[in-house]
C-alpha cells in the first residue's frame, strides 16, 4: 500500500469526471498496490501526451524546430508498493 500525500493539481480546474480514483481520497488515506500501478501507469501515460503535444507547439515556431523532444520509460519502480 502506498499513501496518498494530497496534491495541488487536484486543488485546480480539470477535465476529470467525479469517478476519478482520486477524488476519492484524501491525504494520508491509504491507497491500495493495484491503485498505485494504476495511478504510476497513468502518470507515464500522460508524459507521452505532454511529450507529443511539446513537440508540436514547438515545431510551429522556427526557433524551436531543431529542438528534440523525447520521453522515457524510467524502468521499474522497485518500491514494495509495486509487487503485486
Amino acid at each position: 500500500m502506498g499513501m496518498y500525500n494530497g496534491s495541488q493539481a487536484s486543488k485546480t480546474p480539470t477535465d476529470l469526471n467525479s469517478s476519478d480514483m482520486l477524488d476519492s481520497l484524501n491525504e494520508g488515506d491509504l491507497i491500495r498496490s493495484l491503485d498505485v500501478l494504476k495511478l504510476y501507469s497513468r502518470t507515464k501515460a500522460l508524459q507521452v501526451v505532454f511529450t507529443i503535444e511539446l513537440l508540436e507547439r514547438l515545431k510551429q515556431d522556427q526557433r524551436y524546430r531543431e529542438v528534440v523532444v523525447q520521453s522515457c520509460h524510467p524502468g521499474k519502480p522497485h518500491a514494495s508498493s509495486t509487487s503485486l
